[in-house]
């Protein structure tokens, strides 16, 4: 039985102990303005990371293909902004007879800016290419892009 008295005093010691530094310590009020702050910091950071995301634009070209030629063609779809490293394709496409097949390309705004070139390419056959300029002319429209096969 003293052992058992023995635990519980210790128990209600430490229960005393810990509701006494919590009451009377400078300690918890700091933890407890450190963990607000905390939490709002994170909370402003996902915000302006959630900012940057939605202000970040792209340029959208749309190219639409057209096969007015006597058979189906198979090829490859590319667009090249002019006087720079950014160029996308699409290759192993099908260009059934008769038809207009659209592609949608995407770059960066940063890359095309107002006024800037670029060329899209259908390159089918026996290495027919067919070629249309275009340029960038507003940045809130995509710019369509029409190509035919003959």
């Amino acid at each position: 039985m003293c052992y058992v008295n023995r635990n519980s005093r210790f128990i209600h010691y430490l229960v005393h102990l810990n509701t006494t530094l919590y009451r009377n310590s400078i300690f918890f009020p700091i933890f407890l303005i450190a963990l607000i702050l905390g939490l709002f910091s994170v909370t402003e950071i996902d915000f302006i990371d959630h900012v940057k995301a939605q202000s970040s634009q792209v340029f959208r070209i749309n190219v639409e293909v057209t096969n007015n030629g006597n058979t189906d063609e198979y090829g490859t779809v590319y667009v090249n902004i002019i006087d720079s490293p950014a160029v996308d394709g699409l290759g192993a496409q099908h260009f059934p007879l008769g038809e207009t097949i659209s592609f949608e390309f995407v770059f960066d705004s940063k890359e095309v800016p107002i006024g800037k070139g670029f060329v899209a390419e259908v390159v089918y056959g026996d290495d027919i290419h067919k070629r249309v300029y275009g340029m960038n002319t507003s940045n809130n429209y995509s710019e369509n892009i029409a190509i035919i096969i003959t």
